[in-house]
């Protein structure tokens, strides 16, 4: 009854978004309606075990989904925030345990991919925030409790995959002019991104010698590539984003000599 009456309200909220004068209600009755449906489902797992973990999981990530592109069909970024969420915190709600964290990144990978999708066509500068924060919080939950040094090559992989995806994205934006450039025009996602890569980058390159170094010269010959794309085009607009990616790769060849 619970999950009829969630859809019920989605499908009733989806329908009143037509109308300009209530669209906002509309969107509010669709995020409850989602909300509905993300209980439904905890409480099945958890408290009445009708589902499995796996099931489960699959349940929240298809939710989180079928949200945000509900989301990015009406132009309600509140809504994809809510679907995003739930999407990022299924493997949570689900629980359990993995010997390799390689589903969990792989599912992590699959989201932000989605997201950089979604965030190509639509200036959604909070989408990208918020997909930024809970890969970082949730991977490096998992990090402080489940590290083992086997775990390397996996987490290495995800950690460059996730660095390179969310440093390129400006510049990339910029250069074909894309629908959402604006969103990726954020200082916090444009210096937080080497930033927080730098210390998760050194906690995985504890006890590899020089490792800290190669990692700083390597981020340093990066960003120069970026900034020399930016720097061919020649766009006025791109001033400010060039020359921050040109202190960055300057910070980063300083960085690696000591």
């Amino acid at each position: 009854l619970a999950a009829a009456a969630g859809i019920g309200i989605i499908a009733f909220g989806y329908a009143k978004v037509r109308d300009e004068e209530h669209r906002a209600f509309g969107l509010a009755l669709q995020g409850g309606g989602f909300a509905l449906l993300y209980l439904v489902i905890y409480f099945m797992l958890t408290r009445y075990g009708m589902i499995g973990q796996q099931a489960a999981f699959f349940l929240f990530a298809v939710l989180g989904v079928t949200c945000v592109n509900m989301a990015a069909k009406q132009d309600g970024p509140a809504l994809a925030v809510l679907g995003l969420s739930g999407a990022f915190l299924a493997p949570v709600l689900a629980g359990g345990r993995a010997d390799t964290p390689l589903l969990l990144f792989s599912y992590f990978a699959l989201l932000n991919a989605f997201i950089l999708g979604v965030d190509w066509f639509k200036s959604w500068r909070v989408l990208n925030i918020v997909g930024f924060i809970f890969t970082l919080a949730i991977g490096m939950a998992w990090a402080i409790d489940g590290y083992q040094e086997r775990h390397y090559l996996v987490t290495q992989s995800f950690l460059v995959l996730f660095l390179v995806a969310y440093s390129s994205m400006p510049v990339l934006t910029a250069l074909f002019r894309a629908p959402g450039l604006n969103g990726w025009r954020d200082g916090m996602l444009l210096f937080g991104t080497p930033v927080v890569g730098s210390f998760l980058q050194a906690r995985l390159m504890e006890g590899v010698p020089y490792g800290n170094a190669w990692s700083a010269l390597i981020a340093a010959v990066w960003y120069i590539a970026l900034w020399a794309a930016l720097h061919r085009q020649n766009d006025p607009e791109n001033e400010i984003v060039e020359r921050s990616h040109l202190g960055l790769a300057i910070t980063f060849f300083t960085l690696s000599i000591p």
